[in-house]
């Protein structure tokens, strides 16, 4: 018995030691540059260093597809980079923002607003991205966010024992996917944007009106929520701080969608009033793009028309609102 008892004690210790040592080797894998899946969009974003901007781009999907950075660049003789990432909602799109600022400098954030962004437990899958933050937990600001958003018996898990966030996400931190970054493989580019504006070029295809008809329903209502505006707030909050110029733009949809939307014209007229009431600047001129399908390649994301039409229209309106 004392034997058996030894034995594992010590089966116990060792599993211990080396569940200790996976967690600080993901910190490490997770955290550096030279070792960074940059074909990821966080990632990509994290490791930016030491870069000066004269904008940047931050939203969901639509804002990360919304607009041809390049483009924008050439006509303005600005430098800017769009950090816009798939089903972000302000939450994500607070930590990207803080994250970035804390390497690089910036002078104007424009940032992506709709009623899915407002009311993101509706319009996204999975509005804050928990596993590409693990290895950040014991930053303040990050940690305050994950806290949020995780359950409380995590949270005094994470703190105590810091391997059982990994074992909790073991599908991104699987010992696989370490040893590919420590042999320096790149990864197969899941998240496809320009590795040097950040933009993600549109899928080459057009809206199929059947499709729409058949598959759009009416839809449930969409509100502001109290944790989506709570985090708007801390985006303002921050800009503030940094002595950041904040506007907010809507990118464009198709307009048939908007019928689906039981109380969208109460929710986006209590939106337009909220950032009126913040000092927020709005810009929103989208009609002439929003009524031809061709200009979509679903109800809410922009073909590749589409997106050239709404970056002059977007460079219009930023042009115009600086004369």
């Amino acid at each position: 018995m004392k034997s058996f008892l030894i034995r594992l004690s010590l089966f116990l210790l060792f599993s211990f030691i080396f569940l200790f040592l996976y967690s600080r080797l993901c910190d490490y894998l997770f955290t550096t540059v030279e070792y960074a899946n940059k074909a990821a969009k966080r990632e990509w974003i994290f490791m930016k260093n030491g870069e000066k901007y004269d904008y940047v781009i931050l939203g969901s999907s639509r804002a990360e597809g919304a607009l041809d950075i390049k483009l924008v660049d050439s006509i303005t003789q600005r430098k800017g980079v769009n950090l816009g990432v798939g089903g972000a909602g302000f939450a994500d799109n607070y930590l990207i923002l803080d994250k970035f600022i804390k390497s690089n400098k910036l002078k104007t954030v424009y940032l992506q607003v709709d009623l899915y962004s407002f009311d993101s437990d509706k319009g996204f899958t999975n509005s804050f991205s928990i596993p590409n933050y693990l290895p950040f937990w014991n930053e303040p600001v990050v940690n305050e966010v994950l806290r949020d958003f995780n359950q409380k018996n995590d949270n005094v898990l994470w703190t105590y024992v810091p391997f059982t966030r990994y074992m909790k996400y073991n599908k991104y931190y699987n010992p696989f996917e370490l040893l590919r970054r420590l042999r320096k493989i790149d990864a197969y580019q899941t998240d496809k944007f320009d590795f040097s504006s950040g933009t993600k070029s549109p899928e080459e295809k057009v809206f199929n009106m059947d499709v729409f008809n058949t598959n759009y329903k009416v839809s449930q209502n969409f509100d502001i929520k109290k944790k989506d505006l709570k985090y708007l707030n801390k985006i303002i909050e921050l800009c503030k701080i940094n002595n950041i110029e904040l506007i907010t733009f809507r990118a464009p949809e198709f307009y048939k969608i908007k019928d689906l939307q039981v109380n969208r014209a109460t929710t986006m007229s209590h939106i337009y009033n909220l950032l009126k009431n913040k000092n927020l600047p709005v810009l929103d001129n989208n009609n002439s793009i929003e009524i031809d399908h061709r200009n979509f390649v679903d109800a809410t994301h922009l073909s590749v028309k589409g997106q050239n039409l709404f970056t002059y229209n977007f460079i219009q309106l930023i042009t115009q609102k600086n004369d």
